[in-house]
């Protein structure tokens, strides 16, 4: 089993819905979520590491109305590196399928940043 675990603050949320184009599969829901982690090198630098995520079906429903940019967070998952062509040539990108969330702070301007969250 391949596995990540990411800690971070959020940037991005997006909720998509949609229809398969096969009747007989069911309709989806998606909620597309980048998380910024912030690592230090041998010299010192501060480097920012962009992750895409994606959680599936009711989830994705349900935590969607509470994922706001700037919150930190937790995500476990299984990792998929994507390759694409880009105008300004090849670029590849991370992409974490969410099994686990965890909010680890309240919501960015919230008066209580400090309590631990809860579990999806």
């Amino acid at each position: 089993m391949f596995k990540a675990i990411i800690t971070g603050n959020v940037g991005s949320v997006k909720l998509a819905k949609g229809t398969s184009r096969d009747e007989d599969s069911p309709a989806f829901t998606v909620l597309n979520f980048t998380v910024a982690s912030n690592s230090t090198t041998s010299k010192g630098k501060t480097v920012t590491n962009w992750v895409s995520c994606k959680l599936w079906g009711a989830r994705a429903d349900g935590l969607a109305p509470h994922l706001v940019a700037g919150q930190q967070v937790l995500v476990e998952g299984r990792p998929e590196a994507r390759a694409y062509a880009s105008k300004n040539g090849p670029k590849a990108d991370l992409v974490l399928h969410v099994e686990k969330l965890e909010f680890l702070g309240g919501k960015p301007g919230a008066k209580n940043e400090t309590k631990t969250g809860t579990e999806a």
